[in-house]
């Protein structure tokens, strides 16, 4: 255990956090709007509003003390163990058995309250809960090797960089072949010659869209959506992709993508944001203009707990597509 601690330590020292995403199969990414590959796993992602440091120290100035301290001690306990309970991999400590659970649950518990110590410089609970969600919650999981990957991706001038993370593949549908010039977030532009299919060549391989991540000011929650259960999550997402009209293509990869980036919950509050708040969050531009431009934003709050104030219900409505037409699809996942 403090062997694991000090490797730990040693290599938040030691981190860089890249700035572009891995290359997958079938879509070409650009992370920063670059076309290097680097690891997966290492951008920075959303955490709880609490894990500013300014924020939760204004939280333990307001209210700390005993009871502070054992209420977020216990809600950190209790989402291990929920956490614990449900995954599969051994090396996690996953087990149903409530003596192993106990055991195995203040064993991890005890090492991310030593690593926050040693990111955050402070001792209180809440450093450590934000670090266990962030761990649980982005998908590096509980185990030794998790944790070091965890640890890895927080930026050291900013470990609780409240940016929105947005990943997005962007697919074309142009009536022609033809070349076009597409600029993400103010970055320069970058050529891509499509066929009439919408699919281009890149390096010897042919791709179907292309992917880039940005962080994003968090957008207003919006009012309507639905709230799904985790045992539907398969279905619903389907459901989601039926509805907004999706290629054979987009619902697989929508569907598939999103199914292993959100975090375990009991429940998912999905809604969609309108176009203007979309058009904010993913701010890309093509030229020549397309006949239609459609941004299809997810917006995904996980939840442990079924909310008492739930969503106004709503469809997912699609828009018409006319012309050479640009379909973004992507989401955010407000911790």
């Amino acid at each position: 255990m403090k062997k694991l601690i000090y490797i730990l330590s040693v290599i938040f020292c030691l981190i860089i956090v890249p700035k572009s995403l891995v290359f997958a199969d079938d879509t070409l990414k650009l992370g920063t709007f670059t076309l290097a590959p680097t690891a997966p796993g290492t951008y920075n992602v959303t955490l709880d509003a609490e894990c500013r440091l300014e924020s939760a120290e204004q939280k333990i100035d307001r209210m700390g003390g005993p009871d502070f301290e054992a209420k977020h001690r216990g809600i950190m306990e209790s989402e291990i163990k929920e956490y614990l309970r449900n995954c599969t991999d051994p090396a996690e400590g996953c087990t149903t058995d409530e003596a192993t659970l106990n055991t195995n649950t203040q064993k991890v518990m005890d090492v991310i309250h030593e690593v926050s110590k040693k990111i955050f410089g402070r001792d209180e609970w809440i450093y450590a809960k934000t670090l266990a969600r962030y761990a649980m919650r982005q998908g590096f999981g509980l185990s030794p090797e998790g944790l070091q990957k965890m640890v890895e991706s927080l930026n050291p001038n900013c470990p609780v960089d409240l940016g929105h993370y947005v990943s997005t593949p962007i697919y074309f549908y142009p009536e022609v072949g033809m070349d076009i010039k597409l600029s993400v977030a103010g970055s320069s532009p970058y050529a891509i010659r499509l066929n009439k299919s919408g699919i281009f060549d890149y390096q010897n391989l042919s791709y179907s869209s292309v992917q880039y991540g940005i962080n994003s000011p968090k957008p207003s929650q919006p009012s309507t959506g639905k709230l799904i259960e985790r045992n539907r999550l398969n279905t619903e997402l389907a459901k989601i992709a039926e509805d907004l009209n999706f290629t054979e293509k987009e619902q697989d990869d929508f569907v598939t993508y999103w199914l292993s980036a959100l975090p375990q919950a009991n429940y998912y509050s999905v809604s969609l944001l309108d176009r203007q708040e979309a058009k904010e969050v993913a701010p890309w531009t093509v030229k020549p203009l397309p006949t239609t431009e459609i941004r299809y934003i997810l917006y995904f709050k996980p939840l442990m707990e079924k909310p008492d104030d739930l969503l106004n219900e709503s469809r997912f409505t699609p828009s018409e597509r006319k012309g050479f037409t640009v379909v973004d699809i992507g989401g955010i996942i407000d911790w």
